[in-house]
């Protein structure tokens, strides 16, 4: 009688492990689904800020371009305008309002170059704050099969750059 006694003791601490092993199992497969969906939000969101890195760059870009164009065409006005003794008060006024102009593109495009630079170390730091070694383990999210992931950044930045466009206003008006 005392064998089956022995073999009851080891079958029930056999059982014990066995739970014991399930429910740290589980633990660790809830901690890293948990640490899978954090990674996936901190990927979408550095998404984000890179097509919005893109989208500021794009209109920063254009903006130099515009500012360099109507600066060059103001030197032009200047060297080819013949020096006059007298000069009126109204070409005066326009000369004013035309170095005030300059002076609120410059200003404007100097806005612009520090978003574009604080905007790039965000990216920076984001890309920092994600592990290297989950980048490669978890699949681009194009691949997970998520209906409308595309669509939806696309919307979003589509939005984010009407919002701009609507606060800032045109930049020649």
């Amino acid at each position: 009688m005392p064998r089956p006694v022995f073999s009851r003791r080891r079958y029930e601490n056999e059982c014990e492990c066995q739970l014991l092993l399930k429910e740290m199992l589980e633990r660790l497969n809830k901690e890293a689904d948990e640490a899978l969906l954090h990674n996936l939000r901190l990927q979408l969101e550095a998404q984000f800020l890179q097509d919005d890195i893109s989208a500021a760059k794009d209109r920063h870009k254009k903006n130099l371009l515009e500012v360099q164009t109507y600066i060059s065409i103001l030197q032009q006005i200047m060297h080819t305008t013949p020096q006059a003794t007298i000069v009126t008060s109204g070409m005066r006024e326009e000369k004013f309002l035309t170095e005030r102009e300059v002076a609120a593109l410059r200003s404007q495009l100097e806005e612009g170059r520090e978003l574009l630079s604080h905007l790039q170390a965000q990216r920076v730091e984001l890309q920092a704050q994600v592990p290297s070694c989950l980048r490669g383990r978890v699949p681009h999210t194009s691949s997970w099969g998520v209906p409308g992931t595309h669509t939806y950044v696309v919307r979003v930045v589509t939005l984010n750059t009407t919002v701009y466009l609507a606060e800032t206003g045109p930049l020649s008006g």
